[in-house]
């Protein structure tokens, strides 16, 4: 019965650790994303899954979406830290998507910072959506939202 108690113990002490040393390594990686969204629009994208290592790209763009900075995070424990990609620097993010453009990236970091470029699309196409009036072609039913401007 001892045994296994001190089991018990052991485990739920190296999963308390486990926690703080992922708290930490959060704080970590939110602060220097705020110190990167300092330098321009910011857009994050992430390949992987709850089974296989996930990968982050950190992409910092211009107005001409000239890539100014670009930083990768990955790795198999709580010491890895967001590391400088300096291949993307000058590039425009239809160039980071293009497959047929080599670059000395892995196949997961590529697909995190195109995730992160189709992000910046998406949020521009939703941005374009907003900024359209909704028109009117003809009565409104009963089924349709908005309000009817027919007397």
């Amino acid at each position: 019965m001892q045994l296994g108690s001190t089991i018990i113990v052991a485990f739920v002490i190296a999963w308390v650790i486990q926690y703080a040393m992922t708290y930490f390594q959060m704080r970590r990686y939110n602060q220097r994303l705020n110190e990167m969204k300092k330098m321009g629009p910011t857009a994050v994208g992430m390949s992987g899954s709850v089974y296989k290592r996930r990968a982050y790209g950190i992409l910092v763009f211009d107005d001409q979406e000239r890539i100014i900075h670009a930083e990768q995070f990955s790795g198999w424990t709580v010491f890895a830290s967001l590391k400088p990609v300096k291949e993307l620097e000058g590039l425009t993010l239809t160039q980071v998507k293009d497959e047929s453009m080599e670059l000395p990236l892995s196949k997961k970091i590529r697909s995190a910072f195109i995730n992160a470029v189709d992000q910046v699309e998406q949020a521009r196409t939703k941005a374009a959506e907003a900024a359209t009036p909704a028109q009117i072609d003809g009565p409104l039913d009963e089924n349709s939202s908005g309000v009817n401007l027919e007397n």
